[in-house]
């Protein structure tokens, strides 16, 4: 038989010897000492190592040595309470080495009998690793919440195989859920609208593994608000809990109203809120695209409202934006459901129209009147009553135009050959023809000035009771050296449209200051001259102030200056204009309303401004022949200006007979081409040398 070895038996602890216990305390990796009369009696060499020091310079040292100040309070009461006979538990400190670096320990002290007296034992493990590693663990998690507040992130984890989700802290707090909500299910997410659960989970249902994906839902928050979130995720290889997949979704309601905000600013205009170019020629383009097949007309009218500029130039882009939305909401009420309305230019809107079969032009024209008639309302901006006169080009597809773009230009330069007058045009090839002069015009005048081709012209004003030449009327005339001499009936309105006729009337003032300045010096009798003030000019607020700038940097008497104006104009901002012309006459300068008669002026706004002369239009200078009715409106309307103080001056007197029932009538003053056509100034200087007067009766 074999004989069976047993184990060797256990040593019981009573029959260690000293120097074995002793052994066993040098060679355990975990610190151990003993302290005594407040002086460490023993201490193994793992509390050596711990305290970067050796076993002979911690024995004997008082208790304290590897205690930091924040420490020692601790330390005290501790072995006050093991030295009362208390039991402790494991508890945690810092300490300091022999080289002055903090240690992270465990701790565990006991009172004994040590050499028959007290003494505390105390057991140290180093934890400074743990400790590190749970701080850096922290400061992760710190920087993790800060970081998904700060982008408005939040990140989760899905357990494919039971469908749990669990929440981060920063997409509990984007949420604004407390942590009762941290556990969900994947098909029962509370926080994802109903409608859009199935979706969600239907995308992590069929998401591969290892390969990221991203979609984007919506969340409803806890405080009732709905976000926008993009949804980030990747489903992670096979663990423990089967299939996790991790996810981040990130807050992107901002972005997406801005995204949809600049869409809309693509599509429409910031002020009126209507369809702008590109959304309007999209839809004509659509519109187009349709009549080919069924043989329909498309209709574009574009309808300009040149006082949008007037007065966002005159009272500020806010009466300007109030103007526009005024007008827009009353197109918005005149045309059908089935007509496109859209802004193409900041004074310019524009209506598609489809017609069934051929287009009736007579019933194009009444419904472009009709436009007219809406928008010519007054509209009150403050207390100023502002009336606009619009203009009308339209153009027809096929006959026109094939595509959108080119209907628009056909429509646009059909509203340019309407002169500047209020009223409906539409496109012809005539048109097309006009068009291209007015850009070659539009390109000659930007040069014009600098190449010193702009002249004026003078056509005497004749005092009618002395038959002696009272001033002139200055007369703009253009010499292109590419298109030779064009007419101001051509030029003037490119300049208008174009945004010239500032920079061209700043050039007659100072024209007629230099002239009027030169006959001064010469010793011409004196005479006032006349300029033509254009629209925009008229808006300047300041417009008295630079005058008077002008007249005094040439030397020259404001009462040799005369500032003439239409009705239309003053009609677009009464009270604007009523400002401007008193400061203008404050200063001297004389004010003259040309073309009386022919504008909407009423007898109200006539008394309210300060007009010195009415110049009365030639559709109302009849001669001898003319009948008795005529006369009578031409008597009445001299008869009237004299009522409100006005002088009389009559304008294209071309023959004798209307010279004499002119003086019989008591007109004032006379100017045309009886007396003289519109002359250089060298020969108007010639005149007034000479002393020509009219003719005796």
């Amino acid at each position: 038989m074999s004989q069976t070895v047993l184990p060797p038996p256990l040593i019981s602890s009573a029959l260690l010897s000293a120097e074995t216990a002793v052994d066993l305390l040098n060679k355990t990796e975990q610190g151990i000492f003993v302290i005594q009369d407040d002086v460490y009696r023993y201490a193994n060499p793992a509390m050596a190592r711990m305290m970067r020091t050796s076993v002979d310079r911690v024995v004997g040292q008082p208790w304290d040595i590897f205690l930091p100040p924040q420490s020692l309070q601790h330390a005290k009461k501790t072995i006050e309470r093991r030295t009362a006979g208390k039991e402790g538990t494991w508890g945690e400190m810092k300490c300091k080495r022999a080289d002055g670096t903090l240690i992270d320990v465990r701790v565990y002290g006991r009172g004994i009998r040590f050499n028959d007296r007290f003494a505390l034992l105390a057991t140290l493990i180093d934890v400074s690793e743990l400790r590190e590693a749970v701080r850096r663990a922290q400061w992760n998690g710190q920087m993790l919440a800060r970081t998904e507040a700060l982008a408005r992130t939040g990140s989760m984890e899905v357990e494919c195989t039971g469908g749990d989700v669990y929440l981060s802290s920063g997409l509990l707090t984007l949420l604004g859920l407390d942590e009762a909500a941290q556990v969900g299910q994947l098909d029962a997410l509370a926080w994802v609208p109903a409608e859009e659960r199935a979706y969600v989970a239907g995308i992590w249902r069929a998401a591969v593994l290892g390969e990221p994906f991203e979609f984007q839902h919506r969340v409803d928050c806890a405080d009732g608000q709905r976000l926008t979130v993009l949804h980030r995720g990747v489903l992670q290889a096979k663990g423990e809990r089967g299939e996790v997949g991790v996810a981040l979704l990130q807050d992107i309601t901002a972005q997406r109203d801005a995204e949809q905000r600049i869409q809309e600013l693509a599509n429409q205009d910031e002020v009126t809120g209507l369809p702008n170019r590109a959304a309007l020629l999209d839809h004509a383009e659509a519109a187009i695209l349709a009549a080919r097949w069924d043989d329909r007309a498309v209709v574009l009218l574009v309808i300009e409202v040149p006082q949008l500029r007037a007065i966002r130039t005159s009272m500020g882009f806010g009466a300007g934006d109030a103007l526009a939305m005024t007008l827009a909401a009353r197109l918005r009420e005149t045309c059908a459901s089935h007509e496109m309305l859209g802004q193409t230019g900041d004074a310019e809107f524009a209506v598609v129209i489809e017609v069934e079969g051929e287009y009736d032009q007579a019933a194009l024209s009444q419904r472009a009147t009709a436009l007219l008639a809406i928008l010519s309302a007054p509209v009150m901006l403050g207390s100023a009553s502002v009336v606009t006169q619009c203009r009308v080009g339209a153009a027809v597809f096929p006959r026109d135009a094939d595509t959108p773009t080119v209907l628009l230009e056909s429509a646009q330069a059909a509203l340019f050959d309407t002169g500047g007058e209020s009223g409906i045009v539409f496109f012809s090839r005539d048109i097309a023809d006009r068009a291209q002069r007015a850009t070659r015009i539009e390109g000659g005048l930007r040069q014009a000035i600098a190449a010193d081709e702009l002249t004026l012209h003078f056509q005497p004003q004749v005092d009618l009771v002395s038959g002696t030449i009272r001033g002139a009327e200055a007369l703009l005339r253009w010499h292109s050296a590419d298109l030779g001499s064009v007419s101001p009936g051509e030029f003037i309105p490119v300049a208008e449209r174009s945004g010239l006729s500032g920079a061209i009337g700043e050039w007659v003032l100072n024209a007629a200051c230099r002239t009027l300045a030169d006959w001064q010096r010469r010793g011409l009798p004196p005479v006032r001259v006349s300029i033509n003030l254009s629209s925009a000019e008229l808006q300047q607020p300041d417009l008295a102030a630079h005058v008077q700038r002008t007249l005094l940097a040439h030397g020259v008497a404001p009462e040799r200056l005369g500032i003439e104006l239409t009705e239309s104009m003053l009609m677009a901002d009464v009270n604007l204009a009523a400002q401007v012309l008193r400061d203008l006459k404050l200063l001297g300068v004389e004010i003259a309303l040309d073309d009386f008669g022919t504008g909407f002026s009423s007898l109200s706004y006539l008394c309210r401004l300060p007009i010195d002369v009415v110049k009365v239009d030639r559709s109302f200078v009849h001669d001898v022949t003319a009948p008795v009715e005529e006369v009578s409106v031409t008597r009445a309307i001299i008869n009237l200006a004299h009522d409100l103080k006005m002088q009389v001056l009559a304008e294209g007197v071309e023959t004798e007979g209307q010279l004499s029932l002119l003086a019989s009538s008591g007109c004032d003053h006379i100017q045309g081409f009886w007396f003289s056509r519109p002359v250089p100034a060298a020969e108007f200087e010639a005149m007034l040398s000479a002393g020509k007067e009219l003719p005796e009766q």
